[in-house]
């Protein structure tokens, strides 16, 4: 999507903070004993869209809603002084303007995007990251990773992705039927997919050999029946993560689930230390070797006598798993729509 040239305008505020963040590190981290040239970003769900933003603007109607929450004119004439206006705003008011903002485009995942601003980003993410030179990469998402709930498929992929058409989408439709897909539940699990689980494909062919992927199957403590989006914090971050409103939330983890916290903190450092993931020296009892991506399978991460049990496999420790072929199918069609996509 593009936006306003108006010099006043500075778009993609965020990505230019955590830019301004890694030129720190770049100037000062070889006073901590590091290297500049291997510097690792790490980000999930929506930090993980950064992290791939960093490798390659608000929508008009959505800019105007929060302006006009606050009291902030948004006439076009008058862009520079809407900006003065909302920089005086205070951050809660503005962060509920923004939160109000989104409801009322019911159905989009994604209300507040980064946008083409011919400065960061000059075409298609998806164009820039097939044009640019292979980095080291983990990617990979939840067994149950989901994007969406009780919207109807159609309306949720047309508001998410704009520019499809409605041959793009009853193709989509048609393929979740044939998967076996029910209606009620074809939006949550299509755009779950879409964003998740193909995109986890999408960037490992894109970077081959040195892409590792995962599926994440241990349910996080304070919903132990599924393993569903953003279960992989609370382990990972000792059975505390900060929730949508800013408080935070604690669960004790189990030993079993703290050796998988070892066992994965241990794959990960390896891998920000020298671009292999590998685990040692952990309290967790099974430490597979994790394949490369071209070897068509991922890493299933599991606390001993754990997991869902759900895709493949049975529930117990980590292990190694084949990709899910008939997903890997899918998440061809969803991807050669990505150019027209419209985000």
């Amino acid at each position: 999507m593009e936006c306003s040239t108006d010099p006043e305008l500075v778009l993609n505020a965020g990505i230019h903070d955590q830019r301004l963040a890694l030129k720190f590190i770049q100037r000062h981290i070889r006073s901590f004993g590091g290297n500049p040239n291997k510097v690792t970003l790490m980000g999930q769900s929506a930090g993980a869209g950064a992290v791939g933003l960093h490798l390659t603007a608000a929508r008009k109607d959505q800019w105007e809603a929060v302006a006009n929450l606050v009291g902030c004119s948004t006439n076009p004439s008058t862009i520079a002084h809407t900006l003065e206006c909302l920089r005086t705003v205070n951050p809660v008011q503005l962060m509920q303007a923004a939160d109000d903002g989104k409801k009322q485009h019911s159905g989009s995942l994604w209300a507040w995007l980064p946008v083409i601003d011919n400065t960061l980003f000059k075409s298609n993410p998806a164009s820039i990251l097939k044009a640019i030179p292979g980095v080291d990469v983990i990617v990979g998402h939840t067994t149950a990773d989901s994007a969406s709930g009780g919207t109807p498929f159609e309306a949720v992929v047309n508001a998410t992705y704009p520019g499809l058409t409605a041959s793009d989408i009853d193709t989509l439709k048609a393929m979740y039927v044939k998967a076996g897909i029910t209606e009620g539940n074809m939006a949550t699990f299509g755009l779950g997919e879409a964003v998740f689980r193909c995109g986890t494909h999408f960037l490992a062919n894109l970077y081959g050999s040195r892409a590792h992927t995962y599926r994440w199957d241990e349910p996080d403590p304070a919903n132990p029946a599924s393993a569903g989006h953003s279960s992989d914090n609370y382990i990972l971050y000792e059975g505390s993560r900060t929730l949508s409103n800013g408080t935070g939330e604690f669960h004790a983890l189990t030993p079993a689930q703290r050796g998988l916290s070892d066992e994965t903190i241990a794959y990960f450092t390896s891998f920000y230390a020298n671009g292999v993931p590998k685990a040692a020296n952990t309290s967790s009892v099974n430490h597979p070797v994790w394949p490369a991506h071209p070897t068509g399978k991922r890493i299933v991460f599991r606390a001993e006598g754990g997991g869902t049990g759900g895709i493949q496999g049975t529930p117990g420790a980590s292990f190694v798993e084949e990709l899910n072929l008939e997903e890997v199918e899918r998440c061809k069609i969803w991807n050669s729509m990505v150019n027209r996509a419209g985000m």
